[in-house]
């Protein structure tokens, strides 16, 4: 899967290699902002990410 990018004023933490099929990447905001879009990605054997890119 492509890399993914953290949002602004956000997290990203991911399992294993963060490109590798089966990686789980879950995001999160700071100072209280909340996520809008996906919490949580998973890059599938077809190559994409499940859902969509959050942003704070």
């Amino acid at each position: 899967c492509p890399p993914l990018l953290t949002p602004s004023n956000g997290t990203m933490n991911c399992t294993h290699d963060s490109t590798a099929v089966g990686t789980v990447c879950v995001f999160g905001c700071e100072d209280g902002r909340r996520v809008v879009g996906s919490t949580e990605r998973r890059c599938q054997p077809t190559g994409e990410w499940s859902g969509v890119q959050p942003a704070c």
